[in-house]
C-alpha cells in the first residue's frame, strides 16, 4: 500500500502542478481579454460619443440623417404635387401655334392675308382667318375642338391647324409618376 501511495502521491503533485500550471495560463489569459476588451470599450465609447464627444454621438447623427430624409422626403412630395398640377393646368393653356401667310387674290400681292391657329394641350381653341381684299379687311374665327371645327375650314385653315399639331412640346415623359419612399 505504501507503493500506492507513494504512486498517488507523485500523481496528485503533478496534477496539482499542471492545475496551477492552467490556472496561471487562464489568468494570463483574462488579463489580455482584459485588456483587449478595454480597448475595444474605448474604440466604441469614441464610435458612439457616449463620454468625450457628445455632439458626436451616432445615434444623433443618425437621428439627424433621418430627419434630413424626412424633410427632402415632404418637399418631394410637395413638388411632385406641384408639378402634377401644373402639368394639368399646362393642357388648358395655349402652347401650340400655326401661321399661315397667303394670297387668295390675284390682283393683290405680298401675302396680306393669314390663318392663325391658337390650340391648348388637347387641340383645343380656335383659328383665325384674316382676309384682307380691295374692298375691305374681315377676320373670322372658327373652334376647334379636339383638332377639328364643326365649320367647314379652307386649305390654308386646315395647314395653320396641322402647323400648330406638329410643331407643339412633347414632353420625354407623357406621365407625371408619383413615387411615394418607404419609411
Amino acid at each position: 500500500m505504501t507503493a500506492l501511495t507513494a504512486l498517488a502521491q507523485k500523481y496528485a503533485l503533478l496534477l496539482f502542478g499542471l492545475l496551477g500550471l492552467a490556472v496561471v495560463i487562464l489568468f494570463i489569459l483574462c488579463i489580455i481579454l482584459f485588456v483587449k476588451i478595454n480597448r475595444e470599450k474605448k474604440r466604441y465609447d469614441i464610435f458612439m460619443g457616449t463620454s468625450r464627444r457628445p455632439p458626436h454621438n451616432l445615434e444623433m447623427k443618425i437621428q439627424e440623417y433621418f430627419d434630413t430624409a424626412k424633410g427632402i422626403e415632404e418637399k418631394y412630395d410637395k413638388l411632385l404635387d406641384m408639378v402634377t398640377d401644373m402639368d394639368k393646368t399646362d393642357k388648358s393653356k395655349i402652347q401650340k401655334v400655326g401661321l399661315i401667310r397667303y394670297n387668295p387674290f390675284e390682283e393683290m400681292g405680298g401675302n396680306l392675308c393669314f390663318a392663325l391657329a391658337l390650340l391648348d394641350g388637347e387641340d383645343n381653341g380656335v383659328v383665325l382667318n384674316g382676309i384682307h381684299s380691295r374692298t375691305g379687311s374681315f377676320t373670322y374665327a372658327k373652334p376647334i375642338e379636339m383638332g377639328v371645327s364643326i365649320y367647314m375650314l379652307s386649305d390654308e385653315e386646315k395647314q395653320a391647324v396641322k402647323m400648330a399639331q406638329e410643331q407643339s412640346y412633347k414632353p420625354e415623359h407623357e406621365k407625371v409618376v408619383k413615387v411615394k419612399f418607404k419609411p
